[in-house]
């Protein structure tokens, strides 16, 4: 699998986040680009500082999409936003069950995506709403990691505006890099085999994974847009989600 455009390009160096990037330079079939700037996917921001803050509100963001449980947010709290001209908007993409029911032993991360699609559509349709209605300027996409809550909704996006599923792939791989240190971290502080299994698992970021999720969106649901409008989001909405990510 080849990487997505612009890599070293899309990389963004925002300190103490460690899994930045931007979506600009992917094509769709049509031959249109992402927008630079419109579409940015990160780990959690609670880390940031001063620096991070500005390189943030330097590179275009005003609106805030926290995917994460509110439970989770509270602990680790967003950066205060106000007076700033970013808007912050908490959409948790799983609830307390099904949390529970998504164990990286029991289920692969293909199979729990898939479950996340089947069940929580309502609130991934949210997530876009949001993208559509968003005030001028660039749209961060957050969860924990920034990897498996936040591809989830992402893949959606790229697919809705005609991104191939290769290029959404390969964009899920580049978590693994960045990520690399917390997981041998993690592994070193493991109590034993099973808890770092279950954290590898927790880590996978591997195309074939996104690529099964997408098949499911498909096969399941008739892809992206179909998904999208049975959970409620119009066509004027997708229209204005491709016109706002698209150049």
């Amino acid at each position: 699998m080849g990487a997505s455009a612009n890599e070293a390009n899309r990389a963004l160096a925002w300190d103490a986040c460690l899994n930045v990037r931007d979506l600009g330079g992917l094509t769709t079939g049509d031959g249109r680009r992402v927008r630079r700037g419109a579409l940015v996917r990160s780990d959690q921001l609670c880390r940031l500082k001063d620096a991070g803050r500005e390189a943030l509100l330097a590179h275009g963001v005003r609106t805030v999409i926290d995917l994460r449980n509110p439970a989770e947010a509270e602990q680790d709290p967003d950066p205060l936003w106000h007076g700033h001209g970013v808007d912050y908007v908490l959409i948790p993409q799983q609830s307390e069950q099904l949390w529970r029911e998504l164990d990286p032993i029991a289920r692969t991360r293909a199979e729990r995506d898939a479950l996340v699609l089947d069940r929580r559509a309502e609130q991934i349709a949210a997530m876009a709403r949001v993208v559509a209605h968003a005030a001028p300027g660039g749209v961060l996409i957050h969860c924990l990691a920034g990897k498996d809550r936040t591809g989830i909704a992402v893949a959606l996006l790229l697919s809705l505006v005609g991104v191939d599923d290769a290029q959404v792939a390969a964009d899920y791989t580049l978590s693994v890099a960045s990520l690399a240190a917390e997981l041998e971290a993690a592994l070193a502080a493991a109590p034993d085999d099973e808890a770092r299994a279950r954290i590898e698992r927790g880590y996978d970021a591997r195309a074939e994974t996104m690529l099964a999720t997408l098949a499911h969106l498909r096969e399941r649901h008739g892809g992206a847009e179909a998904y999208l409008a049975r959970a409620g989001l119009s066509a004027a909405d997708m229209r204005r989600i491709r016109d706002r990510l698209l150049d």
